[in-house]
């Protein structure tokens, strides 16, 4: 299924490039991140299946990943489909605005394509507020 996403760069995104290698160590912290979320669904699985007259022990919030999981191969997927086109490629670096609108989920795209602060980023615990905005 092709999404189409609606242009929202500015003039100084699309000059804006990024290295390929870059890119793939971002993808790669993405792909472990996931990793870590079906981890997490498989064990609420597992402790549902385990003691299915009991209340669960995870909070469903776990299972919830699986829709983040979705939406997020669905993304690189397309990512995927751009760098094999080589759309946007200029010897080892890819405009930022084309990762950009290829990704449905702006905080996906914003992780890949911006350059990391110094600072640590921070983080949603979805267990404590209830609330799961996937970005």
């Amino acid at each position: 299924m092709k999404m189409i996403k609606p242009d929202t760069s500015t003039s100084s995104d699309d000059c804006g490039m990024i290295r390929l290698e870059n890119l793939h160590m971002r993808l790669a912290a993405e792909f472990c991140d996931l990793a870590k979320i079906c981890r997490d669904v498989e064990n609420a699985l597992g402790a549902m299946i385990e003691h299915p007259d009991s209340p669960p022990t995870q909070p469903i919030v776990s299972l919830q990943g699986l829709d983040r999981l979705r939406q997020s191969l669905e993304d690189m997927s397309r990512l995927s489909e751009l760098l094999s086109h080589a759309q946007g490629l200029t010897g080892n670096t890819i405009k930022r605005n084309d990762i950009r609108n290829s990704i449905v989920l702006g905080g996906l795209a914003d992780r890949l394509t911006t350059e990391p602060t110094t600072g640590p980023s921070p983080k949603h615990d979805a267990k404590a507020t209830g609330v799961i905005l996937w970005e």
